[in-house]
């Protein structure tokens, strides 16, 4: 009986490691996510300010 209580202790102790485990990866797979969100937002910003200097370069061509 003492060994089977000691294997439970066992297994739930390696299921808490590896559920803290999975918790950091989503964490840390999120974080990565929103970082990589605002790149994409700063580059599509950066691409929008681009694509209006070039409309006012070709409306100063056309005049």
């Amino acid at each position: 009986m003492e060994k089977l209580m000691m294997g439970v202790l066992i297994l739930l102790t390696v299921l808490i490691i590896l559920k803290q485990g999975l918790n950091w990866l989503n964490f840390w797979t999120l974080k990565q996510n929103h970082k990589l969100e605002r790149q994409l937002a700063a580059q599509r910003r950066s691409d929008q300010t681009q694509d209006d200097v070039t409309d006012d370069e070709e409306r100063g061509e056309q005049e």
